[in-house]
C-alpha cells in the first residue's frame, strides 16, 4: 500500500475508485437499480448490480472510522437548482453569524469545490490528511465509492472544524445518497423532472419517490415550484409518512422580475400566511403543521421594511428566473431554520448582501474574451435548456449564438438541442474524455442524415479544435455558448480558454 503523502496522490487514490457516475452497465440497465457497486477492479455486470449497493455498507464503514456529525444537516435533493439552493443557504446562514459546512456536488474545477466551510474550499493539506487517515480502512473497504469517501471526509472535516450546520446537496436520487446516512433536521425539495431513469425509474412518481426518500417523520420539508402531479404526490406521500410541508409558493413570491447583462432583479412579496398570525380559516390544512416552523412578521413591520422601492433585491451574477426560484426556496428554508431568531429588517438587509455577491460559476456565467462576452452554462436537462433560452433571448435577444455542446449518456440531448436553437444558430459537437460520455458523432449523424440545423450542425473530435472553431465565429458576431456537461467546462480551462 502506498502511504498517500501530497495532494496528486490524494487525486490519484481517488480515480482509482470507480464510482456509478463512470460506469455504463449502471447506466445502461433496463431495471432500475436497488443496489450499486465499485471497485475499479471489479468488473460489473447487469446481472450482479443488483445485489452490491445500499447504505448499510457505508453506515458501517462511518462507525468504522468513528465520523459522527455534531451539528445539525440540511439535505437538498431535486432534479436542478440543488446547488444554487445550496449555495444561497449557505451564504445566508453565513451572514446570519453561523459556521458552515457546505458540500456539493460534481465540482467544477477542482475536487476541492465539493468540501467548503464559511464558504471557502477546503486546504490541499487538510484534503490530504483526511484521506490519508482514511486510507488504512479504505483498502479493507474496497466497495466504498469514491463519492461514499468524500461525503465521509466531508462529515469528518465539518466535525474537526465546529461549524454550527451542514448544507449537503445530495448526489443522485436521495434515498440511496451517501449524504442520506443521517437523519437531517431539515430537508428540500427543488424543481422535480424526469431524470437518470435507468437507475431512479421511468415515471416521475418512481423518482419522487427516490428523492422523497431523504425526508423523516416530523422533519420540515421546504417544497420549490413543482407541477400539479408532482404537488398531488407530494401531497399524498408526506401526509402519509407525517412530515410537515412547507411549499415556497405559499410563503413568498416574486414579481416584476427583469434581467440584464448586471444580473436579475425582482420584487420579492412575503405572503398573508407570513403576516398574520396562524390559525386562521383560510389557513389551514396543509400549512397548519408548517405555520409553527415560519417566524410571524408583523404587517407594520413589513410595510415599514419593505416598501416598493425597498422590496427590489438585486440579484447579481444570478440570471434568469429560475435563480429567482432558487433564492426562494433558500429563503424559506433560511426562515424555518432559524425561525425564532429572524427580525425582517435584518433579514432584508441581508438578502441584499448575499444576492449582489453571490456567484456560481457555470450558471449563465457570463466571461469576456478579446473584449467579447461567451457564455458558461453546466445545464443538463430540457428544462434548464428552457431557462437558458429564456434568459439568453432577454439578454442577448438580437445577437447569433454558436453553441459547443457534449453530454453524457443519460441526458435528453435531442430535446435540450431542439430547445436551444434558432434558425440562425450555430451547434459544434465535441467529444468528451469520460467513460460515459455520449458519441458527440452519433449526434452529429443523427441531425445531419435528417437534414435538421441545415448545415449549421459540426462535429470537431479534437476539442482544441473546437473551442478555436467556436471563438472564430465570436469575431463574426455570433455568442459562443459552452453548454451542457461539467466536464466540458473543465476541459475548457484546461485547454486555457477560461484564463
Amino acid at each position: 500500500m502506498n502511504r498517500i503523502q501530497t495532494f496528486r496522490d490524494a487525486c490519484s487514490f481517488l480515480e482509482k475508485r470507480l464510482d456509478y457516475a463512470e460506469n455504463k452497465n449502471i447506466f445502461n440497465r433496463k431495471k432500475p437499480l436497488k443496489k450499486v457497486v465499485f471497485s475499479r477492479n471489479s468488473r460489473i455486470s447487469n446481472e450482479n448490480a443488483e445485489n452490491i449497493f445500499n447504505l448499510e455498507s457505508f453506515r458501517h464503514f462511518l462507525k468504522t472510522v468513528h465520523i459522527v456529525p455534531h451539528a445539525p444537516i440540511i439535505l437538498i435533493a431535486g432534479s436542478k437548482g440543488k446547488g444554487s439552493v445550496a449555495h444561497i443557504l449557505e451564504r445566508l446562514l453565513a451572514s446570519d453569524g453561523l459556521k458552515t459546512g457546505l458540500f456539493t456536488s460534481p465540482f467544477l474545477y477542482d475536487i476541492r469545490e465539493m468540501i467548503r466551510v464559511s464558504h471557502k474550499p477546503i486546504h490541499r493539506s487538510d484534503f490530504t490528511r483526511l484521506l490519508s487517515d482514511l486510507q488504512p480502512a479504505l483498502e479493507k473497504h474496497p466497495n466504498i465509492t469514491r463519492f461514499e469517501i468524500i461525503t465521509a471526509m466531508a462529515f469528518r472535516f465539518f466535525s474537526e472544524q465546529n461549524v454550527d450546520a451542514m448544507i449537503l446537496e445530495v448526489g443522485l436520487g436521495g434515498r440511496l445518497d451517501a449524504t442520506n446516512v443521517y437523519d437531517p433536521a431539515l430537508t428540500i425539495l427543488t424543481s422535480m423532472e424526469a431524470e437518470h431513469t435507468r437507475i431512479l425509474g421511468k415515471t416521475i412518481q418512481s423518482i419522487l419517490l427516490e428523492k422523497l426518500g431523504i425526508t423523516r417523520e416530523n422533519i420540515p420539508l421546504i417544497v420549490g415550484k413543482q407541477s400539479s402531479r408532482v404537488y398531488r404526490c407530494i401531497d399524498k406521500y408526506v401526509k402519509k409518512k407525517k412530515i410537515p410541508l412547507v411549499r415556497v409558493s405559499d410563503f413568498l413570491t416574486a414579481e416584476n422580475s427583469t434581467v440584464n447583462r448586471q444580473g436579475t432583479f425582482f420584487d420579492l412579496v412575503f405572503s398573508d400566511l407570513i403576516l398574520h398570525s396562524w390559525g386562521e380559516k383560510s389557513y389551514k390544512k396543509p400549512l397548519k403543521n408548517a405555520g409553527t416552523m415560519l417566524p410571524k412578521f408583523t404587517e407594520k413591520a413589513l410595510k415599514n421594511t419593505l416598501s416598493t422601492a425597498n422590496a427590489k433585491i438585486r440579484l447579481q451574477a444570478l440570471h434568469g428566473d429560475v435563480f429567482v426560484e432558487n433564492a426562494l426556496i433558500a429563503l424559506t428554508a433560511f426562515l424555518v431554520f432559524k425561525a425564532s431568531s429572524v427580525k425582517i429588517f435584518e433579514l432584508v438587509n441581508q438578502c441584499r448582501k448575499v444576492f449582489s455577491s453571490l456567484r456560481l460559476p457555470g450558471h449563465f456565467e457570463i466571461r469576456s474574451r478579446k473584449g467579447k462576452p461567451f457564455i458558461l452554462d453546466v445545464l443538463h436537462t430540457p428544462k434548464s435548456a428552457r431557462a437558458f433560452r429564456q434568459t439568453l433571448d432577454r439578454v442577448f435577444p438580437n445577437q447569433p449564438r454558436v453553441f459547443l455542446a457534449a453530454f453524457l449518456e443519460d441526458k435528453k440531448k435531442h430535446r435540450i438541442l431542439h430547445t436551444l436553437m434558432r434558425p440562425d444558430d450555430v451547434l459544434v459537437l465535441t467529444s468528451l474524455h469520460h467513460p460515459r460520455a455520449y458519441n458527440s458523432q452519433s449526434l452529429y449523424n443523427f441531425f445531419v442524415h435528417r437534414d435538421m440545423f441545415r448545415g449549421r450542425v459540426f462535429f470537431e473530435k479534437n476539442m482544441k479544435n473546437a473551442f478555436h472553431k467556436i471563438f472564430s465565429l465570436q469575431s463574426q458576431s455570433f455568442l459562443p455558448c459552452i453548454i451542457g456537461s461539467h466536464y466540458l467546462l473543465r476541459e475548457a480551462k484546461k485547454q486555457g480558454f477560461l484564463s
